[in-house]
């Protein structure tokens, strides 16, 4: 399994999370596409009670005001979103 950690607070994940959530598009421009994007938060191994993983997301879904809202974290939580409400970063 290939592994990267990167240290970074703040701002920069702010942004990091913010180009995840648009689907690889920063400022107007498509930077990552948009497929690799979605590709990426999809899970690709079952881990039980509901998560999923793959490449490198731990990912899910909670119940919230009566809305089911897809999360995804990072190692960590280091990034997390819901991409649902992405007001919320």
């Amino acid at each position: 399994m290939a592994d990267i950690v990167a240290r970074a607070t703040g701002t920069p994940v702010r942004d990091f999370a913010r180009l995840v959530l648009a689907r690889g598009e920063w400022q107007g421009r498509q930077v990552v596409p948009a497929d690799w994007v979605a590709e990426s938060l999809r899970p690709h191994i079952a881990t039980g009670d509901g998560l999923g993983y793959g490449y490198q997301w731990w990912t899910g879904t909670v119940d919230w005001e009566g809305k089911k809202l897809a999360w995804s974290a990072g190692f960590g939580n280091e990034v997390s979103g819901c991409s649902s409400c992405p007001s919320s970063i």
